[in-house]
């Protein structure tokens, strides 16, 4: 039954992985995954007052159990109670200090919030352990541009681009700063190479034009 929920959940199917971990949970009560599983599909539901009920009793089954944490979490960021949805993440990064996903969650919480300083802290974090991880490095370059600290923002920019020279976004953010240095060149040679690496995106060829109008 446990496998045919995942199954429906997988499927996108929620209302019937709620009735199969329904009947896990019929059959046995105190089995904590069946109501991080029914909480998962009520939440893709939008019933988020039954997912957090569920969460809560995965979590008074087993207090140390990280994925109802997650879920409950994420139902509370649904709602846009950031607060609450970093106690939970809070909790996970106590029970796993390495749980690189709660800090970039958090990170993104606290960006959302206008908590620069800690964002650009859960960043980093997740930066020390996965130092490749190039979306750590760009939402902190937005932290960082939060913060007003714009050439900690290019060199998180920058430090993308050697990982990924193909990262549009990267080029485009770095070039609007060069920009605002009055570095014309360096800002039109990223416009550029955002513009080869997704000749699709207008952004790049509006900010080069930007420039050639003046």
């Amino acid at each position: 039954l446990m496998e045919r929920g995942l199954a429906y959940q997988l499927w996108n199917e929620p209302d019937r992985a709620v009735a199969e971990y329904t009947r896990v949970i019929d059959l046995a009560p105190n089995y904590a995954p069946a109501y991080v599983g029914r909480g998962n599909s009520y939440a893709t539901l939008g019933h988020y007052t039954d997912a957090e009920r569920d969460f809560d009793t995965a979590l008074d089954l087993d207090p140390t159990y990280i994925a109802a944490y997650y879920g409950r979490a994420h139902v509370a960021a649904s709602q846009g109670y950031y607060w609450i949805a970093r106690q939970d993440l809070d909790r996970v990064i106590e029970l796993d200090p390495d749980d690189t996903f709660a800090y970039y969650q958090r990170g993104l919480l606290y960006y959302y919030a206008g908590d620069y300083p800690a964002a650009v802290n859960d960043f980093g974090e997740l930066i020390a352990r996965t130092p490749d991880d190039v979306d750590g490095y760009y939402n902190r370059a937005l932290a960082y541009e939060g913060m007003g600290e714009f050439d900690a923002a290019i060199a998180d920019y920058t430090a993308i681009i050697r990982r990924d020279p193909t990262y549009a976004s990267a080029y485009i953010n770095r070039g609007i700063r060069y920009e605002a240095q009055g570095k014309d060149e360096l800002a039109l040679a990223d416009f550029a190479a955002a513009a080869a690496a997704e000749p699709d995106n207008a952004l790049p060829f509006y900010n080069r034009g930007l420039i050639h109008a003046r």
